[in-house]
């Protein structure tokens, strides 16, 4: 039995195995091309139109300079609006410590990820709610043996997923021998230093094949602080350009105070002994620049490791088996927690801050205020994600024309995310509020037993 391989170029659609198979005793016997599918296991003999098709070799990701399979891929042309990464997400997101592709802009849940052609779970968390997807840093870049995107919609072969096109990422199982790899990286202005290290070993026997992976990565942080170009939220200002945007918060600190009947008049805090610095006013808003401690890129660690292995039972059944797992941790910071217009102050409140002003407006009259929570801390999140993966089965031919397989397939993805500092509990914050033991226009007067009463669940 003879084996050739076939040209991608020449496949109309990427094969994950490409063979051709012509009979030793019958010279003049026609070939006949056999072709599995990217995600199928159906088998074909021809061949009709081309489909745009995108296969990445190891030295092409190489070539990248990423240490992560994001960093590779967000580079590609195709990879649109939507795809996002570790260094996209922040306090807010709730996709910490995820990444995944968009291809033509369709959106992560309409992009189909497969790996060595089979579908994978989804992320524990969604992007941004409710758009699910596969999250790609499960996949050491080490593991990988090349990549095939087919850049066509293929939702009526794959459903929903696939209408924006499908991402097979095919893992190494063809090493003989022994690969270690370390990567070292960092940045011309500081942080974001990258750490790798990968250890690849494989047999290849006559009736079995088998390949180790271990993959350890470590990421330092950079803040939007950290680079000039996002230092601040006011681009106006750094660029003085007059149609930049200002995009500073209007929850400042200490805050603009509004009447609670009608929160459209208001004013920023400029009455007492803290006030809103006069560079963050803007008309009757207290703004505040949360970009310098804002998340860039978060600080990552992930271990993994993985295994293929394929024995030949007979010389038509094989056993195979893959085994995947990782374990991957971030943080991810921001600033402190913002408020608008959900806390109140009564008009006969002690710390009213219109209390002995008898002519102002807002004397005896109920508060509502847009503040930030600085007085405790600015925000951080520790992102806690784990990932395995088993594949156990059986494959093989029935007289030439006839293929099959069985397998079982595990999955389990388990993300936990905590907020270890800035965040407030609501609850016993209105209600210091309003016993008089916390007055948010007067942050300074706060005692330190006020500020831990309102965030009472602060990890180390």
């Amino acid at each position: 039995m003879k084996t050739f391989k076939l040209n991608v170029l020449f496949a109309a659609i990427t094969a994950t195995a490409v063979s051709s198979y012509a009979s030793a005793a019958d010279d003049n016997k026609e070939e006949v091309e056999r072709i599995e599918v990217t995600g199928s296991h159906i088998k074909r003999t021809d061949m009709e139109g081309p489909n745009p098709i995108t296969s990445l070799s190891v030295e092409d990701l190489q070539d990248t300079g990423a240490t992560d399979l994001i960093g590779a891929l967000s580079k590609l042309p195709i990879a649109g609006a939507g795809t996002f990464s570790t260094q996209a997400n922040s306090s807010d997101d709730t996709a910490n410590g995820g990444s995944s592709v968009s291809l033509r802009g369709l959106g992560a849940d309409s992009t189909l990820i497969l790996v060595n052609g089979r579908r994978v779970s989804v992320s524990p968390f969604a992007k941004g709610i409710d758009t699910a997807f596969v999250d790609i840093n499960n996949i050491p870049i080490a593991a990988v043996k090349r990549i095939d995107i087919l850049k066509d919609g293929a939702s009526a072969v794959y459903g929903s997923d696939a209408i924006a096109g499908v991402i097979n990422i095919v893992l190494r199982n063809d090493l003989d021998g022994a690969e270690i790899s370390a990567r070292y990286g960092d940045t011309t202005s500081g942080g974001g230093e990258e750490q790798n290290l990968s250890i690849v070993w494989g047999n290849q026997a006559e009736k079995s094949n088998h390949t180790f992976i271990l993959d350890y990565f470590k990421r330092e942080e950079v803040l939007y602080g950290d680079r000039s170009f996002a230092a601040t939220a006011n681009q106006k200002a750094r660029t003085g350009d007059p149609y930049a945007t200002d995009f500073r918060s209007s929850s400042g600190y200490p805050g603009t105070i509004a009447l609670k009947s009608d929160p459209t008049n208001r004013m920023a805090d400029t009455f007492g002994n803290d006030v809103c610095p006069a560079d963050q006013i803007v008309g009757d808003l207290c703004r505040y620049d949360y970009a310098p401690v804002m998340t860039m890129i978060p600080e990552a660690e992930r271990f993994s490791f993985n295994y293929m292995g394929r024995y030949d039972i007979t010389d038509t059944m094989r056993g195979f088996a893959e085994l995947n797992g990782q374990n991957g941790r971030s943080l991810v910071r921001g600033a402190g927690s913002p408020s608008f217009n959900e806390l109140f102050m009564a008009g006969v409140n002690p710390n009213h801050p219109f209390a002995n002003q008898a002519d102002h407006e807002f004397h005896g009259q109920d508060l509502t205020m847009r503040r930030r929570m600085v007085d405790i801390g600015n925000r951080a999140k520790d992102v806690d994600s784990d990932y395995y993966r088993v594949i156990l089965g059986l494959e093989g031919e029935i007289a030439e024309e006839w293929s099959w397989e069985v397998a079982y397939n595990y999955i389990k993805s388990k993300s936990v995310e905590r907020g270890i500092d800035g965040f407030p509990n609501k609850r016993r914050l209105q209600e210091a509020i309003d016993n008089a033991t916390y007055d948010p226009f007067e942050p300074s007067s706060n005692s330190q037993e006020a500020l831990d009463y309102m965030e009472p669940i602060k990890h180390g």
